[in-house]
């Protein structure tokens, strides 16, 4: 997901959850960004914090709403040690909630903690003849 770089995180945040029909998108973006360690940087910009950081932000806007599917790629490529823990309890309780989480990952932290894998190249088939 694409940040805009016009509006706060928060607000970013909060107009998704509008968008997604949540009874209460302010409290649904609170929530979201306090999920994911972000709370005190709600009223930052896209540009004024990290790159960690504002992936972090994008998966906390993907997540608004428990969507059923969620596919993401690389989630802790840029996150430390203490941020990743963070989005790996995340994607697990996704699981745990019988949602489906597909997810592209070269953190085998992240691999471990998630409930089923497919291992590198064990995935094959022709689709189109």
């Amino acid at each position: 997901l694409v940040l805009d770089p016009a509006l706060p995180l928060g607000e970013q945040l909060a107009m998704a959850a509008w968008m997604k029909g949540l009874a209460d998108p302010e409290g649904e973006a609170r929530k979201a960004c306090a999920s994911l360690g972000l709370a005190d940087l709600a009223g930052r910009r896209p540009e004024a914090v990290s790159g960690g950081e504002a992936q972090r932000a994008a998966l906390a806007r993907a997540l608004l709403g428990q969507p059923a599917l969620l596919l993401v790629d690389e989630p802790t490529s840029q996150l430390d040690d203490g941020h990743a823990a963070q989005v790996i309890e995340r994607l697990a309780d996704l699981q745990d909630g019988r949602r489906i989480v597909v997810v592209a990952t070269h953190d085998a932290r992240l691999a471990a903690g998630l409930a089923a894998r497919v291992p590198a190249g064990a995935l094959h088939r022709k689709v189109w003849t």
